[in-house]
C-alpha cells in the first residue's frame, strides 16, 4: 500500500493475479484510509469480514509520501536548532531533497554557540528559541576535542536541568548523536533536523494503523517501506528513512519492468496528486542521487528531483499574470473544484476535465462524478477571466505550464547523467503520468513512452517486490598501501568492523523475526582521496574479505579512481568506513501476474479533447481492461481504466502488449526503435 498526499493505493496480488485498490487519503488520519482500501479490498475480492481478508495475507508493505508532503508544504514541527559556531551558513544552504532543496528551519530559529558549548550558552540559546516559538529544540554539535555524543550529552542535560519534563511548559531535546554516529557533521545535522520534523506526524498514524491490524487479528507485524529499497517494522523505522518512500519504490518497479522488456536506459517520472518524482535508470541499473547528483547507494536515494507539481496543485496568478502550479495541495478533501466536496481553488486535475481528458462518471470507476461545471467556474474567476481567454484556451496553458517544468528538469537530469534522449524512454506513473507522458516526450526530445497498467499505483507495485533490510555503518581511519603485506593487516581491520556490525543486525532482524541462517550479507567499503575528498563506495565480492582476496578488491577500487589501486595522482587512499547490509527475504507480488480487470463499458466511443494550436480533436476512447491484447492503436485517442486516464497525442501509435502495458511512440518513429518491437507483440 502507498499512502500519497491526494490518493492511497493498493495491490493485493497473489501468484496468479493482482487487483489494483485505489482511495482518498484522509490526511487528518492515515489509518482511516487505510481501513477503507482493506475494506475494498474485502469487498472485492468476496471475504465476509477484514478479519477474515488478513487471515489470507502473509506480508503488508506500507510507503508513503507523508514526508515528502510534509516538506514540500511545510506542515512539519517548528525546530529551533543549536549548532556549533561557524556552521550555520553551510546548514542552511543545505537541504534535505536531492536537488537541494527543502531547507526546513527558519534563519532565526538557528542559533549557534561555542566550541566549548559553555552551560550558559546553551542555557541562552534554548531560551530565545523557546520565546521564538519552537516545538522542539534540536542540538548538534561537532565536539571538538570532547567528541559529539559527549558534547551533545551534556547540552541536553543543561536544557533539561532548566527546563524539566515535569513543567508544563517544556518541549522535547533530541540531538544528532542519538539518530547517527557519523562523524560528518552536516550530514549528521541534516538526519536529525528532518527525522524530527517528520517524526510527530509520521508516527501517530504508523501506529495507529499496526492497531488496527492488531485489532482485526493479522499476526505480522506491518512493514514500512524505505526509500534505500527495503522495509522494516514500525518499531525498527524512523521518519528520515521513509521520505519519498512511494517515488523511490516506484523506480524499483521500474527496474523490474526495465528488465522484463530489456530497456537499458530510462527516466521515470512520477506524477502523483501532490509532487513529481524522477528517477534514473542507466546501462540497466538504478542511478542513486544526492543534491541532484549522482551518488553511493549508502548515501543517496533512487530519487533525482522532487518538483512541487501534482493533479491537486493549486493554480494561481501572480500580479503580472503569470500563472503558477504548486507547491501547494488541495489533496482529496475538499480536493478539486471537479469533486464538488466544496474546493474553490482551480487545480490541474480541473484542467485536465475541462480539456476532456476525463469522463465526468467514470473517474475512480464511477465512484465519484466530476463536475465540469464548477471546474469551469473557478478557471473562470481565478485564471481565464484575468487572462482574458477560454476555459479550454487557460486550463491548456496550464497543462503547458506543468508540462514545461517538469520537461526543464526531466532535460537537466539527461544532461547531468549523460543520457542519450533517443535511447532513452520515458516511464510514466502516477495518477497523472498518463495525461502528460506524450506532451513531456515532445518537450523533451525522448522518442519512447512506456505506460504500465499498474502504473497509477506504482509506488504499491514497487514495495511488493522489497525485503526487509537493515543498513549499518562504521568509520574508520585507515590507510591503504599496495604492498601485499599490509593485506593482512587491512583484512582483519575491515572483518572486525563488519563483525560488529554484524552483531547489531542479528539482535535487530531478531526483533524482525527472522533467523540468522535467514540473512543474506553484503558489505561496502568506502574509500577515500587523501589530497582531493572524493569518495567511492567498493563493493565487497562477500561480507567478510579474505587476504587472498584483498588484491582483487585493491584493484577494483582502483578502478573507481582511475588508478591502479595504490594511488591517485600520486597521493594516497584511505578507508573511511565500512557499510554491511542485512537482507531477509519475505513473499514478493509476481510482474507477470494478471491484474483483475474490470470490463464494464464500452469501448470504441469517441470524446473531444482540446489540444495543441486551439483546435478540439475527436478521440477514440478505449477502456483498458476491455479491449483485446496484443493491439496497436493511433492518436489522438484516450485510454481509461478504472484508476487512471492516458491521453495519446495526435501523431503518437500507442501498443497493448498481453500484460496490458503500453509502448507509446511518434508514428513515424515506430521502426526506427533498436530491436524492434517486444517479443509480446503479435500483428
Amino acid at each position: 500500500m502507498d499512502i500519497g498526499g491526494t490518493f492511497t493505493d493498493a495491490i493485493f496480488s497473489s501468484r496468479r493475479s493482482m487487483t489494483l485498490i485505489k482511495v482518498d487519503t484522509t490526511r487528518h488520519d492515515l489509518s482511516v484510509c487505510f481501513r477503507k482500501a482493506l475494506e475494498r479490498a474485502r469487498e472485492t475480492l468476496g471475504f465476509e469480514s477484514v478479519r477474515q481478508c488478513l487471515s489470507s495475507v502473509r506480508v503488508i508493505r506500507l510507503s508513503t509520501s507523508l514526508s515528502t508532503n510534509l516538506i514540500l508544504e511545510r506542515k512539519g514541527l517548528c525546530i529551533g536548532l543549536i549548532l556549533t559556531a561557524g556552521w550555520k551558513e553551510a546548514f542552511l544552504g543545505k537541504g534535505i531533497f536531492p536537488d537541494g532543496s527543502g531547507v526546513l528551519v527558519e534563519p532565526e530559529m538557528v542559533i549557534e554557540v561555542g566550541a566549548e558549548s559553555e552551560e550558559s550558552e546553551v542555557r541562552e540559546a534554548a531560551y530565545r528559541l523557546i520565546l521564538r516559538g519552537a516545538d522542539i529544540l534540536v542540538i548538534s554539535l561537532d565536539g571538538g576535542k570532547e567528541g559529539f555524543l559527549q558534547a551533545e550529552g551534556r547540552a541536553r542535560a543543561v536544557i533539561h536541568r532548566y527546563y524539566a519534563n515535569h513543567f508544563i511548559g517544556s518541549i522535547p531535546v533530541v540531538s544528532g548523536g542519538q539518530l547517527s554516529r557519523v562523524r560528518e557533521y552536516l550530514p549528521r545535522t541534516s538526519r536529525i533536523v528532518f527525522n524530527t520534523y517528520a517524526h510527530h506526524a509520521v508516527s501517530g498514524p504508523f501506529l495507529a494503523i499496526e492497531d488496527y491490524l492488531r485489532e482485526n487479528g493479522y499476526p505480522h507485524p506491518l512493514l514500512l517501506v524505505h526509500a534505500d529499497g527495503g522495509t522494516s517494522r514500525v518499531s525498527k523505522s524512523t521518519a528520515e528513512r521513509t521520505i519519498s518512500s512511494g517515488a523511490a519504490a516506484g523506480v524499483f518497479g521500474a527496474l523490474r519492468f526495465s528488465r522484463i522488456y530489456g530497456v537499458k536506459n530510462a527516466l521515470t517520472v512520477d506524477i502523483g496528486g501532490t509532487s513529481t518524482e524522477l528517477g534514473v535508470i542507466r546501462g540497466g541499473e538504478m542511478v542513486w542521487c544526492r543534491r541532484g547528483s549522482e551518488a553511493d547507494s549508502s548515501r543517496g536515494l533512487p530519487i533525482a528531483v522532487t518538483i512541487g507539481i501534482g493533479g491537486g496543485s493549486v493554480v494561481r496568478l501572480d500580479d503580472t499574470g503569470r500563472v503558477h502550479l504548486g507547491p501547494g495541495s488541495v489533496g482529496a478533501f475538499p480536493g478539486p473544484a471537479c469533486y464538488g466536496l466544496g474546493g474553490a481553488e482551480p487545480t490541474l486535475t480541473d484542467a485536465f476535465l475541462i480539456l476532456g481528458y476525463f469522463d465526468e462518471g467514470y473517474f475512480l470507476g464511477g465512484e465519484r462524478r466530476l463536475k465540469r461545471t464548477l471546474a469551469e467556474k473557478v478557471f473562470q474567476e481565478r485564471v481565464a477571466g484575468i487572462w482574458g481567454v477560454s476555459c479550454e484556451e487557460a486550463a491548456l496553458r496550464v497543462k503547458e505550464e506543468a508540462v514545461r517544468r517538469i520537461a526543464e528538469e526531466i532535460r537537466t537530469v539527461i544532461a547531468r547523467f549523460g543520457l542519450d534522449p533517443v535511447n532513452t524512454a520515458l516511464f510514466a506513473v502516477g495518477g497523472c503520468g498518463g495525461c502528460m507522458g506524450c506532451a513531456l516526450c515532445e518537450a523533451t526530445g525522448l522518442r519512447e513512452l512506456r505506460i504500465f497498467r499498474q502504473g497509477s499505483v506504482f509506488g504499491a507495485f514497487g514495495t511488493s517486490g522489497m525485503d526487509v533490510l537493515h543498513r549499518y555503518e562504521e568509520e574508520v581511519n585507515l590507510g591503504l598501501e599496495p604492498a601485499a603485506e599490509r593485506g593482512l593487516e587491512v583484512c582483519d581491520r575491515i572483518n572486525g568492523a563488519v563483525l560488529a556490525l554484524q552483531r547489531r543486525a542479528f539482535q535487530d532482524m531478531a526483533a524482525e523475526g527472522f533467523q540468522p541462517e535467514g540473512i543474506q550479507f553484503e558489505s561496502a567499503l568506502e574509500i577515500a582521496a587523501e589530497a582531493s575528498g572524493i569518495r567511492r563506495s567498493c563493493d565487497c565480492p562477500t561480507a567478510f574479505i579474505w587476504p587472498g582476496d584483498w588484491n582483487a578488491v585493491r584493484k577494483r577500487i582502483g578502478r573507481l579512481f582511475g588508478g591502479d589501486g595504490a594511488e591517485v595522482d600520486g597521493r594516497g587512499l584511505r578507508l573511511v568506513g565500512i557499510a554491511l547490509t542485512a537482507v531477509a527475504h519475505v513473499p514478493h507480488a509476481e510482474p507477470d501476474a494478471l491484474v483483475r480487470l474490470d470490463e464494464t463499458g464500452s469501448t470504441g466511443l469517441e470524446r473531444r479533447f482540446y489540444g495543441q494550436g486551439g483546435h478540439w480533436f475527436d478521440a477514440c476512447v478505449h477502456r483498458w481492461d476491455a479491449l483485446k491484447v496484443p493491439r496497436k492503436v493511433s492518436g489522438p485517442c484516450i485510454l481509461e481504466s478504472r484508476e487512471t486516464t492516458v491521453v495519446v497525442s495526435p501523431g503518437y501509435e500507442m501498443a497493448l502488449d498481453k500484460r496490458r502495458n503500453a509502448r507509446i511512440s511518434r508514428s513515424d518513429a515506430v521502426a526506427r526503435f533498436e530491436g524492434g518491437l517486444d517479443e509480446d507483440f503479435h500483428y
